[in-house]
């Protein structure tokens, strides 16, 4: 159920994120490194489609457990995390 989650809540307008595959397990990969910068390092914008992507699954997990926001930003994310992850 989670990875469908995932899945379904990923944005379609945003081609970069289509080279993440979730797996049964709802682990996430990178599968295309040729779209890396040159640098190797994460753009700007790359950043923010993923907090879109996190913040949409967010919001679709809320509607089964009502609480979940606050038990992400309380309890299940490191300060690194939240500080990448969440806008």
């Amino acid at each position: 159920m989670i990875s469908n989650y995932w899945k379904s809540s990923r944005p379609k307008n945003i081609e970069w994120l289509n080279h993440f595959q979730v797996n049964r397990k709802a682990e996430i990969s990178f599968l295309d490194s040729s779209t890396q910068s040159e640098s190797g390092e994460v753009t700007e914008h790359e950043i923010e489609s993923i907090q879109s992507w996190v913040a949409a699954f967010i919001n679709r997990c809320a509607k089964v457990i009502r609480d979940f926001p606050a038990l992400v930003e309380q309890k299940a994310l490191t300060p690194r995390q939240k500080e990448l992850l969440l806008p």
